[in-house]
């Protein structure tokens, strides 16, 4: 219990200097997950998506 205690309060810490550093994160947080959206990571493979913005990036180099 005291593991996961200590576990909960790193994420949160982690959550909070996140939301410090990027302010875009509390504007477009409600779209987290959301169909349709660019953070529906479901229909959007942020992997996929990186190969090819690289192989576009070598292409154009």
């Amino acid at each position: 219990v005291r593991r996961m205690e200590t576990e909960k309060a790193d994420c949160t810490a982690k959550v909070d200097r996140l939301l410090e550093r990027h302010s875009w994160i509390r504007s477009e947080r409600h779209l987290f997950g959301k169909s349709g959206t660019d953070y529906d990571f479901s229909a959007h493979n942020p992997h996929k998506s990186r190969e090819a913005f690289e192989k576009l990036q070598a292409e154009q180099s």
